[in-house]
């Protein structure tokens, strides 16, 4: 599984760098088809968890997980919105930078 969420990660900073560097309209839906494909890991991470944590530590392993999304919900359009007031392209490259740490810390 841990293979599964490390290629997903690396996908998703692959596919922010290519949004961001876009030039046309097109490869932009592209990026988000290839974007959509590669963010499904949910049901993994929670699979995930359940292989590495404590029977005891699970529920809270799984309200860490549930926060983190719910944070994400909040700030990331918050951030997003901050970023591309800056350059539309900001978002694209913080996202891409995100992942991609992600990727290499995992």
């Amino acid at each position: 599984r841990r293979p599964v969420i490390l290629a997903s990660n690396l996908a998703l900073g692959f596919d922010f760098i290519l949004m961001a560097l876009a030039q046309a309209l097109p490869i932009l839906f592209i990026g988000r088809m290839i974007s959509g494909v590669a963010s499904a890991s949910i049901s993994t991470a929670n699979a995930y968890i359940a292989d590495v944590t404590a029977r005891e530590k699970r529920a809270a392993a799984y309200g860490l997980l549930g926060a983190a999304f719910g944070i994400g919900f909040i700030i990331g359009p918050a951030l997003g919105g901050f970023l591309g007031g800056i350059s539309v392209r900001a978002p694209f490259w913080v996202a891409a930078g995100l992942a991609l740490t992600n990727f290499l810390y995992g």
